[in-house]
């Protein structure tokens, strides 16, 4: 069995460990996968190159127009996560980590949660990053501001 590690590629696919060994957790979504290397970087993984592509792209405008978390890298690359004896590549880049609801109650006893929620929303669709999948656990706090995490195809297409 392969030790649990995570390798980053260039752009000849030549892979190099991020970490020598990581303590990662994973959480996934409908078409991408989060996983968190430290407490404040992460990765976003998509199987497929050009969707990468879209959400660093949506990412990084939201992030310029203070509406999501700051994208880490200049590009997307390939990732590989070891997972029993082999290696999986997905394509992804580098995504700061921010503060997140850990259940629905939560974000509703947040104070003022549904006005900024639906100011964020407003914000999202003016910028044409659509918000259309807004819920609790598509959102985050960054220094005690709601903003969007989900930059993927499903939510903001």
């Amino acid at each position: 069995m392969l030790e649990k590690r995570i390798y980053v590629g260039d752009e000849n696919w030549k892979l190099k460990p991020l970490r020598q060994t990581v303590p990662y957790r994973i959480l996934e979504g409908c078409e991408a996968k989060f996983v968190q290397l430290t407490k404040t970087k992460g990765v976003k993984l998509f199987w497929d190159k050009k969707s990468a592509k879209r959400s660093f792209k949506r990412q990084n405008k939201a992030y310029l127009n203070g509406l999501g978390p700051q994208v880490l890298t200049d590009n997307i690359y390939p990732y590989g996560i070891t997972n029993d004896n082999s290696i999986y590549i997905q394509w992804g880049y580098l995504t700061e980590v921010v503060g997140t609801f850990s259940s629905k109650k939560d974000f509703y006893f947040w104070d003022k949660s549904m006005e900024e929620f639906n100011a964020l929303g407003k914000k999202l669709r003016r910028l044409r990053l659509c918000g259309y999948d807004l819920h609790h656990g598509n959102v985050g706090i960054k220094n005690g501001k709601m903003i969007c995490i989900d930059f993927g195809d499903q939510s903001t297409y």
